[in-house]
């Protein structure tokens, strides 16, 4: 149990400097970005422009109905115009935007694993309580949040780790053969040292 016990507090280790490096990571680009105020004017840009687009639209439309046949007014070739002149902003902010999310997602998901995955399983190997293993491989396959978390930190599949918790917590020498099957297919480095402590001659 110690070798498990070893290989989780790694696993634990890496994934708590990795999240500190990631959100020093982030907080060095917010405290860099722009001040708000900076930014306001594009804000507004943009609600002019949306109205003055908008508002020019509809302008053009009664025109059209008022004056036509006599005089044609080109709504299309104002839209394309108004299109081509907000887009570009728009597309700048929305890229600045997602520019973010891959490492607020990235430091979520290692969050939950160490909260969800990782710290629950030390305390309940430390305390062999097989219940709590259960009651963490249950909630590997009834949380997706958790699921995905696992995944997205690069932690295994999540069903498979279930699986081998469920294995490790009802083992008899019958489920040898499933136990052995399993440790082709994990990839969870701590789950697959603990599986393999079941079969070890």
């Amino acid at each position: 149990m110690k070798e498990v016990l070893r290989e989780v507090e790694k696993r634990i280790k890496k994934l708590e400097a990795e999240l500190e490096l990631l959100e020093e990571d982030l907080e060095r680009a917010e405290m860099e970005k722009k001040p708000p105020k900076t930014e306001t004017p594009s804000v507004y840009y943009l609600t002019f422009m949306a109205f003055w687009a908008g508002g020019g639209l509809v302008i053009l439309a009664y025109m059209r109905s008022r004056l036509a046949p006599t005089v044609t007014v080109p709504i299309g070739l104002y839209a394309l115009i108004a299109l081509v002149i907000f887009l570009p902003p728009f597309l700048y902010l929305l890229m600045r935007k997602q520019e973010k999310e891959p490492a607020v997602e990235r430091i979520s998901a290692l969050r939950l694993t160490l909260s969800g995955f990782y710290r629950p399983l030390k305390k309940a190997l430390e305390e062999d309580d097989r219940k709590a293993l259960t009651r963490i491989a249950d909630r590997l396959l009834d949380d997706p949040r958790l699921a995905s978390a696992v995944e997205l930190a690069n932690e295994g599949d999540a069903k498979m780790n279930a699986y081998a918790l469920y294995l490790y917590a009802h083992y008899s020498p019958e489920l040898r053969e499933e136990v052995e099957e399993a440790l082709k297919k994990m990839t969870n480095k701590p789950l697959r040292t603990l599986l393999s402590s079941l079969i070890r001659d």
